[in-house]
């Protein structure tokens, strides 16, 4: 939202803008993953499609479905713990919540 109070309002006032979001993943390291996604990081000009079921992936369940742009990814593997990764995507469309087919 973005703030459009004007001299002599009592109220500060807003308006919506554009819709803007990331989504932060946490996990565990994974060659497969690593293959896929090390390559893209600030290279791949093409969105990634996503999607995710919260409930499972029966018929009618929610599924929220987008694209987006991987803007960031770490992998670790620190001496006293598992291999981790970190990545973040930024939304390159809405987020559309249907139920699965």
């Amino acid at each position: 939202m973005a703030e459009v109070t004007a001299f002599g309002n009592t109220v500060k006032q807003y308006v919506p803008g554009l819709p803007d979001s990331m989504i932060s993943v946490d996990g565990n390291w994974d060659s497969a993953l690593d293959a896929q996604l090390s390559p893209m990081v600030g290279f791949d000009t093409t969105a990634i499609s996503w999607e995710f079921d919260p409930e499972g992936t029966a018929s009618t369940r929610i599924r929220y479905t987008g694209t987006c742009f991987l803007a960031s990814y770490n992998a670790t593997s620190p001496i006293n713990g598992k291999d981790a990764v970190t990545f973040t995507l930024q939304q390159a469309s809405n987020i559309t919540r249907a139920t699965i087919p």
